[in-house]
């Protein structure tokens, strides 16, 4: 038995022989897909096939020729990510972080302050970031993430220390986006303090994805 269904849809829990009846009566089989949800043995597999490089698609079906979204967190880690940041969000003048602070601190709505967020991102900054800290898990968490987001932002004395308190945060999100700033800041240097806290499976991951980079 087999689950069976599109990437994106719910699957069915069919027979191997039902589900290739059905990819193979399907007008658009893109995106289907069969999940054993059980350990293969090596002495199940039988043979292996190179498929072309070409085969498939890089982000969805049907994505090319559509307008991609250009949020940090949907081309994160994305061929080309800064030209399609920049070509989609062009900068305009931006808003100096006072500003902005003062907005954030009268906003009661999760979203605006997100967006808020997003305009300190357009630039590097040296003001003391620890006076965003209050929008820890006063919002939705969506927020807290975007704040992990943006302390990589801030070239100053205090942003390593804030980001070091969130890597132990309940929220894998909050610790993934946090272990990415601190990378942001610190560059390869931020590798030793994130091997710290290397137990963690997520702080790992991003251990590894930024060692593979070298």
């Amino acid at each position: 038995m087999v689950f069976a269904g599109k990437y994106n849809e719910e699957h069915k829990h069919i027979s191997l022989g039902q589900a290739i009846k059905e990819i193979m009566n399907l007008d658009d089989p893109l995106g289907y897909e069969l999940i054993i949800d059980r350990k293969i043995e090596p002495d199940e597999i039988e043979k292996v096939r190179r498929l072309p490089q070409t085969i498939g698609w890089r982000y969805k079906p049907d994505s090319k020729g559509s307008r991609p979204c250009g949020c940090d967190y949907c081309i994160r880690s994305s061929i080309k990510a800064n030209k399609i940041r920049e070509r989609l969000n062009p900068k305009t003048g931006t808003e100096d972080y006072q500003t902005l602070l003062n907005k954030i601190r009268l906003s009661q709505n999760d979203e605006e302050v997100e967006n808020l967020l997003y305009k300190i991102q357009t630039k590097k900054r040296r003001d003391d970031p620890s006076e965003l800290m209050f929008l820890l898990d006063k919002y939705n968490h969506y927020v807290n993430r975007v704040l992990a987001s943006t302390l990589g932002y801030f070239r100053h004395n205090n942003t390593e220390s804030l980001l070091v308190e969130l890597l132990s945060h309940p929220d894998p999100d909050v610790r993934d986006y946090s272990a990415e700033s601190i990378m942001k800041i610190k560059g390869k240097d931020g590798l030793s303090v994130l091997l710290l806290y290397s137990s963690d499976p997520v702080i790992k991951q991003v251990i590894e994805e930024h060692r593979t980079e070298d």
